[in-house]
Formats: C-alpha cells, structure tokens, sequence
C-alpha cells in the first residue's frame, strides 16, 4: 500500500512539473485549426470587421480602445492619414530607424505581453525581431482601422520561420507585407496576398516605397525558394493588441493556419507529451489500486 502510495505521488509531481514546462513551449497550450484554401481565394473581407475560420478581427472595437491609444498617436503624428500600404510602409521605417535588431525579451506570445509597454520598451532602445515588427506593426494599424493581421511563416524543417502582415489596401485587397524591410511581395508587379504567395513557384520581394532598394532587416529572405508555400497561420488579434476577449479562454491563443496543415513539434514536446501520458497512466493505476486497497481494508 504504502509503495503504490509513493509511486501515485512521484507520478503526480513529475505530471505536474512537464505540464509546466510543456505550457512554456511554442503551441503546446494553443488550439490550431486548419482550413483549406484555393489559388487567389480572398480570406475575409473587411466590412470593416472580417474573419478567417474561428478566428473574428473586431477593427471598429481596436480603433476605439484606450489601450491603444499611445499606438494611435504616434501613427498620427509619423504617419498622418495615410491607408493601406503607405500606412504600413511608413509604420516599417518607423520602426526600422527605432528598434535596433537583436533578441527580444517580450513577444506576443507572452502571457503578460502589453502592447504600449512592449512599444514603450523599444523606444527606449530594446532590442526586437521579425515577431516584435510584426506585432507592432499589426497592433498600430488597427488602432487606427486599418485591417491587419500578423502571419507566421512556418518552415518546413521547422528553421528559418519568419513573422510578417497581411494589410488590407483599397487599390490592391489584401497585401503580403514584411514591416521588417518595407517590403511588398509581388509576382510579375502585382501586389500578392497569402492566398495568391501560396501558390506561386517564385516571389519577389520589393520594396514599398522605393523598388529596387533594400533596407531595413533580412530584405534576402525571399530571394530564393518561396517560403510562402509551407505553413502560413494566423494567431488570433487578442495576443498582439490584447483588446477584448480571447477566442477560446481556456487556450493560450487560438491560430488560423492553411498549407502543410501540420506543425513539427520539437522533439522536447514530443518527450514531454510522451511523458506526461506514461505517468497519467501510471498514476490512474495507482490510484485504482489504492483504492481497492482501502475498501478491502474497510469490509475486513
């Protein structure tokens, strides 16, 4: 008896201690759901609110909230009235000339993440990369109703991901940007969206408001194979403006994504999750013996 009782609790911390660590690893708390697309398919219309699958991107609610007004103001005061792709132009060579490129100590994907302090930190000088530019960039542009979502380009092999917009323009609908290095992705001189980037064998990368220049940080990552055709997934608004309510309350985040239709999970979650259903399984059958143990300690 005793040793079941010392094998349930042994199974009980190690149980909690991997569900702990499994919390702190990229998707392991998230719900991911997969749609499928078709070539140039438009994914959510902006009225000016839109969707993509579960995931609802309230614009009006952003624009008006007080939590984003530092955001707000300085696009006013960098950027004026500007729309589309000007807007997001601008935001990413405000953002380039601010925030030096280096390790982030705070991402979206925090659970205390606060987009104005984030901002406020990188004003005063910290360090930030493609996930804080996109964040940032996403954050500010609808807090002045401009329709945005941040995109996550997952690899293949898992290396060399990259975070990036979607932004809508009036002229050209919805367009790929990468506020790291201003840039468009185009095919031929036409703007692309996801939907559209997805399916072609090649893309360039051009810049936004000067072609033929490149500036800001990792303007070469599209030069070569099209990135675009892996895993593209969209994380739901509330992480990067924190504005509202989450889709699903009980998950860290809720994320739209269409390609591969799969993550790879790092061999760590993959042990951790192996793990965590071998001491499950072992705690239930302590905890079954223990307890026909004391109901025939009971009845004798």
């Amino acid at each position: 008896m005793r040793k079941h009782l010392i094998i349930a609790f042994v199974s009980l911390t190690f149980l909690l201690a991997q569900l702990a660590l499994l919390r702190y690893l990229d998707y392991s708390t998230a719900y991911v759901s997969w749609i499928e697309i078709k070539k140039g398919e438009e994914l959510g219309k902006p009225t000016p609110d839109f969707s993509v699958g579960a995931i609802r991107w309230h614009v009006l609610d952003y624009q008006r909230s007080p939590k984003l007004e530092p955001l707000r103001s300085f696009f006013r005061e960098r950027c004026g009235e500007k729309r589309g792709i000007e807007a997001a132009s601008c935001v990413s060579l405000q953002l380039i000339g601010i925030i030096p490129k280096g390790s982030p100590k705070r991402e979206i994907f925090d659970t205390d993440y606060s987009p104005t302090e984030a901002f406020q930190k990188h004003l005063e000088g910290e360090q930030g990369f493609c996930t804080n530019y996109a964040g940032m960039t996403s954050a500010m542009l609808l807090s002045v109703g401009i329709p945005t979502r941040f995109m996550q380009i997952r690899a293949q092999d898992g290396i060399g991901g990259h975070n990036v917009v979607e932004v809508w323009d009036e002229s050209h609908g919805w367009v790929l940007f990468d506020p790291f290095n201003n840039g468009v992705i185009e095919k031929n001189g036409k703007k692309l969206s996801a939907t559209e980037a997805h399916f072609e064998e090649s893309v360039e990368r051009v810049d936004a408001s000067e072609p033929g220049k490149k500036r800001g940080h990792l303007p070469e990552y599209f030069d070569n194979d099209n990135r675009l055709r892996s895993s593209l997934v969209y994380p739901e608004p509330w992480l990067y403006t924190r504005v509202g309510q989450k889709e699903m309350p009980w998950f860290r985040g809720t994320f739209v994504g269409f390609g591969d239709g799969y993550f790879q999970f790092s061999l760590a979650q993959n042990l951790l999750r192996v793990g965590i259903l071998i001491c499950a399984a072992v705690l239930l059958a302590s905890g079954f013996i223990l307890f026909r143990g004391s109901i025939r300690l009971r009845s004798s």
